[in-house]
């Protein structure tokens, strides 16, 4: 997926996955730390494989709340490194090594989370070991159905994840086969892998007459339901997965594009495909353009059977202009598309904070996502010290309203727009209707979770810790909320919106899989029933769930 950065960059296709817990904005000290109040993390970082000692492996320490400038070190010819002048606080410290597994510090698994590290003053942290797995690799050769090599075949592995709740096949690592049709996929980590070869020559608007490929998964399907996982252990070299591309019948997609903001014909306007509701997440667009045609016409080359939204996107003094329109290519050529460029519209609003606690507005962001698509045609934007914002040229649909950078205790509690509270339902933006003032408002009271989690009585460091809303309010994901134990067992959830949850504690759990009901479901009874009033502060035990215990996947 290399080759998708520049529709990517062009488009400003958001392709994260909205976080459990927003960043929030760096803690604030009336006076600096003194230097016998800072802190000191050494260690060694050494091959699991063998015990040797590690050079050139680098360590990151980041805040595991809060934004600020990380610390790092690199590890010297025995392996040792340090991390001084710290302060005191919550982090999480990260290690990676080419050719190697990333890890986190107290991690079990390659896809588990580690244990947050908890300091105090003047603390010094010893002994902090690693032991990196070596990361494996998958390779083979593309060939099409004459046996010759397909110079420029993209090569995906994809992995099982979950994305809203839902499982999908996600891309995790990409390749493009050389001249004689080789590819490599490397840094691979222990696990299972699916993997995908497809070809279209004209991706990127460049014509070629040999037409595209359909997608094949491994070993010999075009439906990634049926397609055939791989498993790699730590430092697997898995040789000779090869594909033999099918030619797929390809189409054309032709019109026009007008620029409805300046009146005229839209030349240089960017035309690209995206994919509608994939089963496999692709974040690239296929089959992009430039419109060089002076009267705004356009043909896409190439383009393979299936759903997509048809986007059109021009700048105009760094003002970003689009549309798009629904497409389906079936079994013959579409012609005669009319696509028009509109202003958006200009959602201006107001933040304010309940009871007007003190916050530093200037670092907040306003984000408009789309609440159901899987690319960005909304917004967001710094908001002014005033508490007033702009976020401009947002397109018609239905928006989920985030604010970025809010302090731990704070959580969003209102969204008013048209004289409703449209926190939940989504805001509606439709250039048919004058936008009027979105109304924010954010409280500094979020209820508060402290506790420990124990297994067979003892304290667990590096346990999740997840927090579900009751079922009627499981659609709503702002309300999910997930951390991790720290050294000492402890962890501590802040900013919860008012409510009735259970709380749960894992050994290990899939990221994202507690928004999901069918995986929830067998362990219902065990979450800890709870309820946040505003401003609360609960301090609970929780009893390990045990990574052996049966599991629906």
């Amino acid at each position: 997926m290399a080759g998708f950065l520049p529709a990517l960059l062009f488009f400003q296709i958001a392709a994260t996955p909205i976080p459990s817990t927003l960043p929030s904005q760096p803690e604030i000290r009336p006076w600096a730390v003194k230097p016998a109040e800072k802190c000191v993390i050494e260690g060694a970082v050494l091959k699991a494989t063998t015990g040797d000692p590690l050079k050139k492996a680098v360590l990151t320490l980041r805040r595991a709340e809060g934004r600020n400038q990380p610390k790092s070190a690199t590890t010297d010819a025995i392996g040792h490194f340090q991390l001084k002048d710290i302060e005191p606080g919550r982090y999480r410290l990260f290690v990676a090594r080419n050719g190697y597994v990333d890890q986190e510090y107290a991690q079990r698994t390659p896809h588990a989370s580690g244990a947050i590290l908890t300091l105090t003053a003047g603390q010094h942290l010893k002994d902090i070991s690693f032991r990196l797995i070596p990361a494996a690799i998958i390779a083979g050769h593309v060939r099409d159905e004459d046996g010759e090599p397909v110079t420029g075949a993209e090569v995906q592995a994809l992995r099982l994840k979950y994305e809203k709740g839902q499982r999908k096949l996600i891309p995790v690592a990409e390749a493009q086969a050389n001249d004689l049709g080789d590819y490599r996929l490397y840094g691979l980590d222990p696990g299972q892998y699916y993997v995908s070869a497809s070809y279209v020559a004209s991706r990127f608007g460049d014509e070629a007459a040999e037409g595209g490929y359909a997608p094949v998964y491994y070993p010999r399907s075009d439906d990634p339901n049926r397609a055939a996982p791989l498993t790699l252990g730590a430092g697997d070299d898995l040789i000779g997965i090869d594909f033999t591309l099918v030619p797929l019948r390809v189409f054309n997609v032709k019109g026009r594009v007008y620029d409805g903001v300046n009146l005229r014909p839209g030349v240089h306007t960017m035309v690209g495909l995206m994919p509608r509701d994939p089963e496999v997440q692709d974040w690239g667009l296929s089959s992009t353009t430039v419109v060089q045609d002076l009267q705004g016409a356009f043909e896409l080359h190439d383009v393979k059977p299936g759903s997509y939204y048809l986007v059109a996107s021009s700048m105009d003094d760094d003002r970003r202009e689009m549309t798009r329109e629904a497409l389906e290519v079936s079994d013959s050529d579409v012609q005669g598309i009319d696509l028009v460029i509109g202003p958006g519209v200009d959602v201006r609003g107001r933040l304010e904070a309940q009871g007007k606690a003190p916050l530093n507005f200037n670092i907040l962001e306003i984000w408009l996502r789309p609440r159901d698509e899987n690319f960005d045609f909304g917004g967001r934007t710094f908001i002014k010290s005033d508490g007033t914002f702009i976020v401009s040229n947002v397109s018609d649909d239905n928006y989920q309203v985030q604010v970025w950078g809010l302090p731990e205790d704070f959580y969003l509690r209102a969204v008013r727009f048209g004289g409703g509270d449209v926190l939940e339902s989504g805001l509606n933006v439709s250039r048919k209707q004058p936008p009027g003032l979105l109304e924010v408002l954010v409280s500094p009271n979020g209820g508060r979770i402290d506790g420990l989690v124990l297994k067979d009585d003892e304290p667990f460091s590096g346990g999740t810790v997840t927090l579900v809303p009751e079922s009627d309010r499981r659609k709503e994901q702002r309300l999910y909320k997930s951390t991790t134990t720290d050294q000492n067992g402890q962890f501590s959830v802040r900013g919860v919106v008012p409510g009735d949850y259970k709380l749960f504690a894992w050994e290990t759990i899939e990221e994202g899989a507690y928004e999901d009901p069918e995986f929830l479901r067998p362990y219902e009874e065990r979450g800890k029933s709870i309820h946040v009033d505003e401003g609360s502060r609960l301090n609970l035990q929780l009893q390990l769930m045990l990574a052996t215990e049966p599991t629906p996947y």
